[in-house]
């Protein structure tokens, strides 16, 4: 607990000011990376809970996508050119629908 939460409320309630929409990006990471981390809702546990109370803040998760393999990652946590190219399609088709 880090109290990033007050930033993403804050970013929540100008987005409604201006009737902009709000999207919260969860990036896919490395397959390897993946195995080191608990569990998303024990990482997560309060943004899952931010966006319980603001259905009107969109989730992309691209976490576990199986789209991104290995090779598409500079480090364990970025994407290389080509995976950012494969999540930014994503990011635009999820924000289209």
């Amino acid at each position: 607990n880090n109290n990033q939460i007050q930033y993403l409320q804050n970013m929540a309630e100008l987005a409604r000011k201006k009737k902009h929409k709000l999207y919260v990006v969860l990036p896919p990471y490395r397959s390897d990376y993946l195995k080191c981390l608990p569990d998303k809702n024990e990482i997560y546990f309060e943004l899952f809970d931010f966006l319980n109370k603001n259905p009107d803040v969109k989730l992309l998760d691209f976490q576990f996508d199986k789209d991104f393999k290995d090779s598409d990652f500079d480090s364990p946590d970025h994407c290389d050119k080509s995976g950012g190219e494969k999540l930014t399609k994503k990011i635009k088709n999820a924000m289209r629908k």
